[in-house]
């Protein structure tokens, strides 16, 4: 998210990347929401499923002309996880899907 904000405030009349960035905040927000409240519980992260599919679907239908935006949505499309995956979240995991830097941890 960091990485996302630094960008928007290099290019902020970039809708394209407005566009990823409501998006991801959004979705990250709930996710983050039900943790606080429940933790890193499978049977409470699995409801966001839906929304993270509908996430990638919003981001791979649209055609983006700007550079960074490609890239973010190569980025994210880099970085998902497979339907197969447990959800054993873990911090390694969380670190890949928020793109978190390693020094944090």
């Amino acid at each position: 998210m960091r990485d996302i904000n630094d960008d928007l405030r290099k290019e902020p009349f970039n809708d394209e990347m407005k566009h990823i960035a409501y998006g991801f905040a959004t979705l990250l927000k709930s996710i983050v929401e039900t943790i606080d409240w429940f933790g890193l519980k499978a049977r409470h992260l699995h409801k966001h499923r839906r929304s993270v599919d509908r996430f990638y679907d919003a981001l791979s239908q649209r055609n983006y002309q700007t550079e960074l935006a490609t890239g973010y949505r190569r980025r994210f499309e880099k970085y998902r996880l497979p339907d197969s995956y447990s959800s054993s979240w873990n911090h390694r995991s969380l670190r890949l899907v928020f793109f978190v830097d390693d020094s944090y941890f």
